[in-house]
């Protein structure tokens, strides 16, 4: 299993996170848990874990990210 952690800007309710971590777990090979009080989305696949799709998919949702 493969683990990578995200830095989530922007995020200010339980609905946010709640949303976030919807779309994360609609990509195929994604498990997300996002964390509101961390600010964080912390993803796992059994796959390589493609940044880009990951930043892009949460920058769509509005959010801003970094890589941990």
């Amino acid at each position: 299993m493969i683990s990578r952690t995200y830095n989530i800007i922007g995020m200010s309710s339980g609905s946010c996170s709640e949303k976030l971590e919807h779309k994360l777990n609609c990509l195929p090979f994604v498990n997300a848990d996002v964390s509101l009080c961390g600010g964080y989305a912390k993803i796992s696949s059994i796959r390589p874990i493609d940044d880009a799709l990951i930043i892009r998919t949460v920058e769509q949702a509005g959010y801003g990210v970094n890589i941990i």
